[in-house]
C-alpha cells in the first residue's frame, strides 16, 4: 500500500485526473488510510531489541514507549487525512492542503530496515536491495515530473523543452499524454 501511495498521491496532487473523485476511488484510499491505521496499532504491540543488552523486548508497555518515541509521530502525521478532513468541514478543496498528504510517501523508508532485519540469505537481501533503489529512481523520477506538474497546474503556463515544438496546448491533452511529456522533462 505504500508503493501505491508513493505513485498515486503525487499524480492525484499534479493531475488532479477526474478518476480521483470517483467514490471507489476515494473508497480505496480511505481504505488504505484505515490499514495504516491498524499498522499503527500493532505497532504499539510489536517487539523490538534491546541495542544495549541484545535482548528482545516482550513488555507491552516498553514496546509502547519505544513505539512513541520513534516512528509514532510521522506514522500518525502520515496516516490522518488532513486535507479530506479540511474539504468534509469547509466544503473547500485547498491544493496546497493536499500537500500535506505528502508525509504519507515517508511510509517506504522503512523499506531498508524490513530488508535487513529479514532472515534470508546475504545474496537475497543483495537483490531486495537493488530492487530498492531501482523502486526508489522510478519513484524520483515520478514525483520529478508530478512536480513539473505541479508547477505548471499553478502558474497556469507550460513551458515546453528547448529541444521540440509543441503545435498544441498542452492543457487540452488527455493526462496520459501530459504525463509522459513532464515524464520526458523530469528525464532530461
Amino acid at each position: 500500500m505504500a508503493f501505491y501511495n508513493c505513485f498515486e498521491i503525487p499524480l492525484e496532487i499534479a493531475f488532479q485526473p477526474d478518476f480521483a473523485e470517483l467514490p471507489a476511488f476515494k473508497a480505496l484510499n480511505s481504505l488504505t488510510d484505515f490499514f495504516f491505521l491498524l499498522d499503527i496499532i500493532v505497532s504499539f504491540r510489536t517487539t523490538y531489541i534491546d541495542l544495549l543488552t541484545g535482548d528482545e523486548i516482550f513488555s507491552a508497555k516498553k514496546c509502547a514507549l519505544e513505539y512513541l518515541q520513534t516512528r509514532f509521530i510521522i506514522d500518525f502525521l502520515s496516516m490522518v487525512p488532513v486535507d479530506t478532513i479540511v474539504e468534509l468541514c469547509t466544503g473547500n478543496k485547498n491544493t496546497f492542503l493536499r500537500l500535506v498528504s505528502l508525509l504519507k510517501l515517508v511510509r517506504v523508508t522503512r523499506l531498508g530496515k524490513m530488508i535487513a532485519k529479514m532472515n534470508v540469505e546475504k545474496q537475497t537481501k543483495n537483490i531486495l536491495k537493488l530492487l530498492q533503489l531501482l523502486f526508489f529512481v522510478v519513484m524520483y523520477v515520478h514525483f520529478a515530473a508530478c512536480s513539473w506538474q505541479f508547477v505548471i497546474f499553478i502558474d497556469n503556463e507550460w513551458q515546453p523543452s528547448i529541444y521540440k515544438v509543441y503545435p498544441f496546448d498542452m492543457y487540452k491533452q488527455s493526462i496520459y499524454y501530459q504525463y509522459c511529456q513532464c515524464l520526458n522533462i523530469a528525464v532530461l
